[in-house]
């Protein structure tokens, strides 16, 4: 359920994002003798300005959540490939020297160690920006 609604959330900010933009924008009107409606590449230029306005607004939603989720991810993995690597050497999973203990406790561990040890305090959540706006652009 927590994927789906957060899909549900990134789908709420880039249509309102890309409505507002929309509305801003000042109404295509027909050109040219017996035009009913406006010119295709007008239409197009206005669909993809708005497209792009509202991609860039997801990105800024959506980064911190991607660098939380990353990192976590990584966490997790990491501390399962180490347990099985010590169960292949038959050390007991429970004795054996850890390397490298739990990192993050959870979501808001994450956030809290992230604004609070790395350079840029609350701007470091949003690192991977460029990367979060190319994935959300389809680059």
């Amino acid at each position: 359920a927590g994927p789906l609604a957060a899909q549900a959330v990134y789908k709420a900010v880039m249509f309102g994002a890309f409505s507002t933009a929309s509305a801003s924008l000042p109404p295509l009107t027909p050109t040219g003798i017996g035009a009913d409606s406006p010119p295709l590449t007008a239409v197009a230029a206005r669909a993809y300005a708005c497209g792009v306005f509202a991609g860039a607004i997801n990105s800024l939603v959506v980064c911190p959540v991607e660098l939380v989720r990353n990192r976590l991810m990584v966490q997790q993995h990491h501390l399962q490939h180490q347990h099985q690597h010590q169960q292949r050497r038959g050390q007991d999973a429970s004795r054996a020297p850890r390397h490298r203990a739990r990192v993050f406790s959870g979501a808001l561990d994450c956030v809290r160690q992230t604004v609070r040890n790395e350079p840029g305090g609350p701007l470091a959540l949003w690192k991977g920006l460029g990367s979060t706006a190319m994935l959300v652009a389809h680059c």
